[in-house]
């Protein structure tokens, strides 16, 4: 169970990344190159069915050739050694509920074509860097903050649905510029 501390914590960084999202633009990519040639996927760590639909979607899209940059998010303050992906944990983060540190930063600063959460539910630190991150396409489950260009809803709860209706779109969206072309 959340702590009233971590509800109010939570609010309170949600006002600040709405209030900030309404008042600076969205950042975004260059225009996208069809099929993507780099994505972002961020996912909870600590949720067994985040992170196995994490992994068949990275295979999935690196098997296309793409290049795929993971990020993990652990709502602790312990390390995790074992943890075969970049991640970040609660001590990264400000009051905001913003995540700080190296790997965060380093993540950032790369403009991606494709960006993605794998999560069933809100993650207030993965909206954060949702937020500013360049990306040409921002996929998360419904409901979810304005900034994200597409939100995909009907999936139950369940991330390897939401992952695969997601991959199918893009191939919609790839087929579509072909035939355009």
């Amino acid at each position: 169970m959340v702590s009233l501390i971590q509800q109010w914590r939570n609010r309170w960084g949600y006002w600040r990344l709405r209030k900030e999202s309404l008042s600076k633009p969205r950042l975004t990519a260059p225009v996208m190159s069809l099929p993507p040639k780099s994505a972002l996927i961020l996912f909870c760590a600590d949720k067994p069915s985040d992170v196995s639909a994490m992994k068949k979607l990275a295979s999935l899209w690196e098997k296309r050739h793409m290049q795929v940059t993971i990020l993990g998010y652990y709502p602790d303050k312990l390390d995790h050694p074992e943890s075969e992906y970049s991640y970040f944990n609660r001590k990264a983060m400000d009051l905001n509920g913003e995540p700080r540190g190296e790997v965060v930063d380093a993540i950032i600063k790369k403009p991606v074509d494709l960006l993605i959460q794998v999560c069933t539910e809100t993650v207030l630190p993965l909206d954060w860097i949702a937020f500013r991150v360049a990306a040409s396409i921002k996929i998360a489950p419904a409901p979810a903050l304005e900034y994200y260009g597409l939100q995909l809803d009907g999936h139950d709860n369940d991330s390897l649905s939401m992952i695969l209706r997601a991959d199918s779109l893009l191939d919609m969206l790839k087929s579509a510029a072909h035939a355009f072309a």
